[in-house]
């Protein structure tokens, strides 16, 4: 972690060993992450003090067993979470200590999935969750979940599921990740970007000069005024608010892939990005780079950013 605004990492081991991280995300003023199991280790953390400390809440056996990548917290209730894998849904209505499997989007339930079922009653194909998360909507939070075949929303977190349509052209998007930013929500299908500045009402495309397999990661800003980030095998990529045009970022950065990508939630126009292992931040909304000294990890590298405006100005890696 970083208190400083990426001047400074320090590792954090008070609650899990060093493991790899599936995905993190807020609930109020408290933090959740997933780990990769390693036997009867890792599971699901949450910390209460921004991050510094974590505890586990909920282990492999408490999660039945099963690898779950995917996670997201109801924004203003953290004891409401759900987690999972390519097939299987999970929800917990206590902080993590139960889970109950959900009918996940496309009809395959957990519990089918659970005995090993290959497809859902009704289905010519198998429906692959590979996104999962949650945004403040209007009147209620709002559960996104993608999928290979399309995007699905629940207004009742998670025990019932409506298709979304992205475009009015009669496709079914492969949804590969979605990005929450305050009630923006950009997804990212196999062939482009659809971004909603309005919790998912409405969308728009985003025209993409490269293609989305080499995106590594996106930057979605809370303040629909700047740019959205993104960071590729090609480098980094910005789109200026309101712009349908693509820059190629390279003052300060180097030829090459940029992993991860986040911005400052704290400090409008800031934003941090990754590139061979080295933190840059940017202070001029993502316009150039400079790298941040002491910002290194012995024996590791930084697969992710993560910091949001809640916590300060604490960069999570």
């Amino acid at each position: 972690k970083s208190g400083d605004g990426g001047k400074t990492l320090e590792r954090v081991e008070q609650g899990f060993t060093s493991r790899r991280v599936g995905q993190m995300v807020r609930a109020g003023m408290r933090l959740y992450l997933t780990t990769l199991q390693d036997g009867d280790e890792g599971g699901l953390f949450a910390s209460d003090d921004r991050g510094a400390n974590w505890k586990l809440v909920a282990d492999a056996g408490v999660l039945g067993g099963q690898h779950f990548q995917f996670l997201a917290a109801h924004p203003a209730n953290p004891n409401v979470l759900i987690v999972g894998n390519a097939d299987r849904l999970r929800r917990s209505m206590d902080a993590g200590k139960t889970w109950k499997d959900l009918s996940a989007p496309g009809g395959l339930s957990g519990a089918a999935a659970a005995r090993g079922s290959k497809k859902a009653a009704g289905t010519t194909a198998e429906t692959r969750l590979q996104a999962l998360a949650a945004v403040e909507g209007p009147k209620a939070a709002l559960l996104y979940a993608g999928t290979n075949r399309g995007l699905f929303r629940s207004a009742d977190f998670g025990s019932s599921w409506s298709a979304v349509a992205l475009t009015t052209v009669k496709v079914v998007p492969n949804v590969q990740a979605i990005t929450v930013a305050a009630q923006r929500v950009l997804v990212r299908t196999g062939e482009t970007l659809y971004l909603s500045n309005d919790a998912g009402a409405a969308w728009k495309p985003l025209s993409m000069l490269l293609s989305t397999a080499t995106i590594y990661d996106v930057a979605l800003s809370p303040r629909g005024g700047e740019a959205v980030l993104l960071g590729t095998a090609q480098g980094l990529y910005r789109n200026q608010a309101g712009s349908t045009k693509w820059e190629r970022v390279s003052e300060g950065l180097q030829d090459g892939t940029v992993t991860s990508v986040a911005w400052d939630g704290f400090k409008e126009g800031y934003a941090w990005c990754v590139q061979f292992g080295q933190l840059y931040e940017s202070a001029d909304n993502g316009r150039s780079w400079h790298p941040l000294a002491g910002s290194t990890l012995e024996n590791a590298s930084i697969r992710k950013l993560w910091a949001d405006r809640a916590i300060g100005r604490r960069l999570l890696a």
